[in-house]
């Protein structure tokens, strides 16, 4: 992200934008819908523990706010200037963990008013973009470091200015349409997010560059087979298969119910898949083949 900020603060010198522009100056409080959970009304799916909510280029610094499972809405204030990057991750219950395992929902106003997982990978992106470290969690702002958020929130409003000018109706419509084609399988989340932001900061960007990278379609049969063979001891001390697998891209869900194929990472980056209660991890090796390995709790807690 480093030549990211460093190409947005020639830019900003060079447009002479004052970094003195009120953050609350015309703005509007705007509801946004959340996703339904379970996705789809698959039972399949683990309990949801809560929803976090981040966002940046509202009328405050970013921020996290915590949500119940049951909420249906959530109302933040946009600045009329520039666009709101939205983001809702869903936070699942494995048993007595919970985890940020699922990629989130997003939706980037006033292009959305309601949050798609089919978006989620757009707004993560102008939260990157918005930060002036590529950050995109929020922060707990005390009295203590009030220059610190003063000189953030200049920051996002200066840059907020030049995302402005992008096509993030186009960009979202783009991966609506990718996902939903049901014949090829498709993850935003296996591009390359670094050549994405680059190109949008440099106005270079092009629909390309959300094509996957190194990725392979891997059928769940062979998935099932693999798990068959591995097994994990349950509670009753009895051996079982996972015969599920429910990728961390949701909109991939649907497509691979129907193809009967899931994507894969090809690089040595291992894949994850949520099974019943487990996670599934894929990694391919040396010799082009995957392997599979079963966890008992999810691997991944921390921010995505």
């Amino acid at each position: 992200m480093k030549k990211i900020s460093i190409l947005f603060a020639l830019i900003l010198l060079g447009a002479g934008m004052a970094s003195c522009k009120n953050p609350l100056d015309k703005t509007e409080a705007v509801t946004f819908s959340l996703p339904p959970w379970p996705p789809y009304e698959c039972a399949e799916f683990p309990p949801l523990a809560y929803w976090e909510i981040r966002y940046a280029g509202g009328a405050q610094a970013d921020r996290v706010i915590r949500l119940e499972a049951g909420a249906k809405t959530v109302t933040l204030e946009a600045a009329a200037d520039r666009p709101l990057a939205v983001i809702a991750q869903p936070v699942s219950r494995h048993g007595e963990t919970n985890a940020l395992f699922f990629k989130p929902a997003g939706c980037i106003w006033p292009h959305e008013g309601e949050l798609s997982w089919e978006s989620g990978f757009a707004a993560f992106v102008c939260m990157r973009l918005y930060s002036p470290r590529g950050r995109t969690s929020g922060d707990s702002e005390s009295a203590n470091n009030g220059n610190t958020s003063a000189k953030h929130r200049a920051t996002e409003t200066a840059n907020g200015a030049y995302l402005a000018t992008f096509n993030w109706k186009k960009l979202c419509d783009a991966l609506a349409e990718k996902s939903a084609d049901t014949e090829r399988p498709y993850d935003p989340w296996k591009a390359d997010t670094e050549a994405v932001c680059t190109a949008i900061a440099e106005h270079s960007f092009s629909i390309s560059l959300l094509s996957m990278k190194k990725t392979a379609l891997i059928a769940i049969s062979e998935l099932e087979q693999k798990a068959k063979e591995i097994g994990i001891p349950q509670s009753g001390g009895t051996e079982t298969s996972h015969t599920l697998f429910i990728p961390q891209y949701i909109p991939l869900y649907r497509t691979q119910r129907r193809t009967g194929k899931t994507l894969v990472k090809k690089t040595g980056v291992t894949s994850w898949l949520y099974t019943i209660q487990s996670i599934a991890a894929v990694r391919y090796g040396a010799g082009g083949f995957p392997a599979l390995a079963i966890s008992g709790v999810p691997l991944y807690t921390g921010e995505q």
